[in-house]
């Protein structure tokens, strides 16, 4: 058995086949047709598909798929084997060479069994990531605050890097990854999801002090937005701002050809999932997050 990272075209199909068999067979062959499709217009890399071959054969397959922001992202395994152990260690060897500080592996419920290679590899379970939606007909009125939004722009970066870093302190957000990465990974990370648009990342100030940052991004079908992130600095914590951050960039959104915001946010972060729902927000999925940290 041999991990190899190359495949031809004509692997694809096959490689695939193994990779994805965690999904139901039912909705397996739509699923191998998306990535085909993404594979052949260059959107999912053939070198992040490892496969584990006998005789020639393949017979197992990992993909993995590198991030801007020094981090990577791990489908779950095919198999539940010493060959899904092999291939997760395999991808896990190729993303520490390409720098990355930490793997993620999302599971829906049901999928556990698949995720055993992943612990056996080194990854937890560090909480259950809750997706929320809201239709963005019938708004509700602003909420006013003596707060002033100015727009992302490269002449106020320090600061903005600066305040979103303050907003992690403490955070109920996935905790677990505070520090593993520098604040420019992270605003990288941030600006490669979806469309950036640095008009609809704010910095929030009271006076001439920052409070906090919203930052909303734009989803390939152009009728969804992401809030892809919101954060108040510590000291201005407790006194209903995040109310009013979500409230500029719903407003910002009412003159777009956008249909819903969606969002995610960890079931521990309670004051988040409170304030959302307080905005209408209602939850559509939830995934089990599992980390590995290099």
């Amino acid at each position: 058995m041999k991990p190899i990272e190359s495949l031809s075209p004509e692997d694809w199909p096959t490689a695939l086949e193994c990779a994805l068999g965690h999904v139901p067979a039912d909705e397996r062959h739509a699923r191998i047709d998306e990535c085909l499709h993404m594979l052949a217009n260059g959107v999912l890399d053939p070198r992040s598909i490892l496969v584990a071959r006998e005789n020639g054969k393949i017979v197992a397959g990992q993909v993995f798929v590198l991030l801007r922001g020094s981090a990577c992202a791990l489908w779950l395994p095919g198999r539940t084997d010493e060959h899904a152990d092999t291939l997760v260690r395999a991808a896990l060897a190729t993303c520490r060479m390409h720098g990355c500080k930490f793997a993620q592996a999302v599971a829906k419920p049901g999928e556990e069994p698949w995720t055993t290679p992943l612990v056996r590899c080194g990854f937890s379970k560090v909480t259950r990531l809750q997706h929320w939606r809201r239709d963005l007909s019938e708004l509700p009125p602003p909420r006013s605050a003596n707060l002033r939004f100015e727009p992302y722009r490269s002449a106020r970066h320090i600061e903005f890097a600066a305040t979103l870093d303050r907003t992690y302190e403490g955070t109920l957000d996935c905790p677990e990854l505070n520090g593993v990465r520098r604040i420019d990974e992270i605003i990288e990370g941030h600006q490669a999801q979806g469309t950036f648009h640095p008009d609809f990342w704010w910095l929030a100030y009271e006076g001439d002090r920052p409070v906090g940052v919203i930052l909303l991004t734009e989803m390939p079908d152009s009728l969804t937005w992401e809030l892809a992130y919101l954060g108040i600095v510590p000291e201005f914590r407790g006194q209903r701002l995040a109310s009013v951050l979500l409230s500029h960039a719903m407003e910002a959104l009412r003159n777009r050809p956008a249909l819903h915001v969606i969002l995610a946010v960890d079931e521990r972060n309670v004051p988040a999932r409170r304030l959302y729902a307080s905005f209408g927000f209602v939850e559509t999925e939830v995934n089990d997050v599992f980390l590995f940290l290099f």
